[in-house]
């Protein structure tokens, strides 16, 4: 996986360098994210403490990410970005590398119609 170290400012500017990947030996797998950095951080220890194998974060991620950006939503959004995750691993199940993508995409749409606040967001392989 590669990811750029730039944290920009909602201008454009660069605020800061930094390592924007998150490694998880234990569940073979690495993250990476574009958006906020806090949501970014909460999400990847939340995922950390949450699954013990490759297959159960696939399978669970898209759950756990409605959950924590609701709970978020309000520090997200002040970010003033939609918020992507990106993930890089190795599945045992089928013995092979795999990535996949969640993102937060159209929520300000769903969130404002009908005052629903629901996530559109899936979890969707990358080819």
């Amino acid at each position: 996986m590669y990811t750029d170290g730039g944290l920009f400012t909602k201008d454009g500017s660069v605020s800061a360098i930094l390592c924007k990947a998150d490694c998880l030996p234990h569940i073979n797998t690495a993250l990476s994210s574009r958006g906020s950095l806090f949501f970014a951080n909460q999400l990847a220890l939340t995922i950390n403490h949450t699954f013990s194998s490759y297959e159960g974060l696939i399978t669970g991620l898209p759950q756990l990410f409605r959950q924590q950006y609701e709970k978020h939503r309000d520090t997200i959004e002040k970010a003033g970005a939609s918020f992507e995750l990106w993930l890089a691993g190795w599945s045992p199940e089928r013995g092979r590398p795999e990535a996949w993508a969640i993102s937060s995409h159209g929520l300000c749409a769903v969130r404002h119609r009908a005052g629903h606040r629901g996530v559109s967001g899936g979890l969707v392989g990358i080819a």
